[in-house]
């Protein structure tokens, strides 16, 4: 199938420079829309944004790395090559991170070694919006997230 994912937002801020994409053509069936905002918030963190509406099962927000992870509920560390980053999970407010396989289902697929999914899980609802703050784990305080609608991102 050939989706297109288009850019409905581009804002270059100077403090919180972030862009919008409409991802729904590739969700079609599963959801009536499927938006993800990214925003570099305060120039020290990035925000990614999920909103979902008119979803048909549940949802996984993941990130696939080769760094090691430590879950820590709402957070999880993750640490490589000496490098630790720090992920928060802002919204829905009673998720927790999760550690998922990469292993492809078949050995005719190209083999994900050396690598894990940090993922999110939410059950069956009708709207979901997802929130994931990474930022470095370099002990400074917290920056405040970008928590409007995608639609009013850059307003």
């Amino acid at each position: 199938d050939k989706a297109i994912a288009r850019i409905i937002s581009f804002v270059p801020d100077a403090k919180n420079p972030s862009a919008v994409t409409d991802m729904s053509v590739a969700y079609e069936g599963e959801a009536s829309s499927v938006k993800r905002g990214i925003a570099l918030v305060g120039r020290q963190a990035l925000q990614v944004t999920d909103e979902i509406t008119g979803l048909d099962g549940e949802v996984r927000w993941g990130m696939v790395t080769k760094a090691m992870i430590e879950l820590q509920g709402k957070t999880a560390l993750l640490t490589e090559s000496g490098r630790r980053l720090r992920a928060e999970i802002i919204e829905p407010a009673d998720a927790r991170f999760e550690i998922d396989s990469t292993k492809p289902p078949t050995d005719r697929e190209n083999s994900n070694q050396g690598t894990s999914m940090l993922a999110v899980k939410v059950e069956r609802q009708a709207d979901v919006r997802i929130t994931v703050l990474l930022r470095p784990d370099d002990g400074k305080v917290g920056v405040a997230v970008l928590d409007a609608p995608l639609a009013d991102w850059g307003k």
